[in-house]
């Protein structure tokens, strides 16, 4: 009971810590697009996530693994056939 306390006592005062960060800005574009904005003068960096709703997320029902699929083979590029040439990946398009 003793340890437990002290890991209850422990991940609260721990939490306390977390929620005393630096505050974030939010609002939603017209476009629909969410913004989190973080801002800290001293740390001269940006990063930026973008998330779209495409990929696996899209597959059709019945087809799980086709944008994965789809995305793997591309890179692979494509053999000759025929008259065609064999094209890498920087030549497909």
């Amino acid at each position: 009971m003793k340890h437990f306390l002290t890991a209850w006592v422990t991940g609260t005062l721990c939490m306390a810590l977390a929620h005393a960060g630096i505050p974030i800005e939010h609002w939603t574009q017209a476009n629909g697009a969410q913004v989190f904005l973080v801002q800290s003068p001293g740390l001269p960096m940006v990063d930026v996530q973008i998330d779209f709703d495409a990929g696996a997320r899209r597959d059709p029902v019945g087809r799980a693994g086709l944008a994965s699929a789809t995305a793997l083979m591309i890179g692979k590029g494509l053999k000759a056939r025929g008259a065609m040439p064999a094209l890498d990946e920087n030549a497909v398009g």
